[in-house]
């Protein structure tokens, strides 16, 4: 029984580095993959356009555009209608055209909080300890056809995801976790692919996301990346409607 113990107690003390070691090489590998430490720390704005596709078969054109620290301004277009919502610090707004309210309403913590997430271009895993992050090695599995290294990602604010790096490219291939109340709500998930380099950055020109049961519910085409673009600071205040606009001019 004695050795059996000590042998445990070994494989435990063996263990712990090698995972804590695991997580390291992964992360650095990540890192080097998307353009390298000092490149992605000298970006401070960037914009991405495209369009965006539903599983209802309603699209339209797409733009997101991201200033550090935690600015951001989401916009689509469907049926000849724009939707925005914003984040500027903890503060967040949406436009619905859709909705009963014709005017900007406050978005929930909730989602203020998700988006702050977003607004973090680098990710959970750049400056992880920084950030108060946790990182937790899973071993091996496939994420979009290709063998991937599972981590584990416990943000400060208690949010848990996982994301999947390609063991050949360093680059990510899924991100999962819950969205909704608290981490309560539906388990997502996010599939990035079609790589490109813009100014020494890996950016994903193709992005689909939905659930395990419905993996596509929306699909997301990049046809345009904008980095450390100059930005007009009344871009992330609380958005108003062309008609209030139109109002204010006269």
């Amino acid at each position: 029984m004695k050795k059996i113990i000590s042998t445990l107690t070994l494989l435990l003390i063996i263990y712990i580095p090698l995972n804590a070691q695991n997580i390291e090489q992964i992360i650095s590998k990540f890192v080097k993959a998307k353009g390298g430490y000092q490149k992605l720390l000298s970006v401070h704005s960037q914009r991405l356009t495209g369009t965006i596709t539903f599983s209802t078969n309603e699209s339209g054109p797409f733009s997101v555009t991201i200033e550090h620290p935690f600015k951001m301004r989401e916009e689509m277009e469907i049926n000849g209608k724009k939707i925005i919502r914003v984040l500027n610090g903890n503060s967040g707004w949406i436009l619905n055209p859709f909705s009963s309210k014709k005017d900007a309403q406050p978005l929930p913590l909730k989602i203020v909080e998700d988006m702050r997430g977003a607004a973090d271009f680098n990710g959970p895993l750049v400056d992880y300890k920084a950030k108060g992050n946790v990182i937790k090695y899973l071993g091996k599995d496939t994420a979009n056809g290709k063998l991937a290294y599972k981590l584990k990602v416990i943000q400060k604010d208690s949010i848990v995801g996982y994301q999947y790096i390609d063991c050949t490219t360093g680059l990510e291939l899924k991100w999962e976790g819950k969205i909704g109340a608290e981490g309560k709500g539906h388990l997502m998930q996010s599939l990035f692919g079609n790589y490109k380099k813009v100014d020494g950055i890996m950016y994903s020109f193709d992005i689909l996301s939905g659930t395990p049961e419905q993996p596509v519910e929306q699909h997301i085409i990049i046809n345009k990346v904008e980095v450390n673009p100059k930005l007009n600071e009344d871009l992330f205040t609380k958005p108003v409607s062309s008609k209030e606009d139109s109002t204010k001019v006269k």
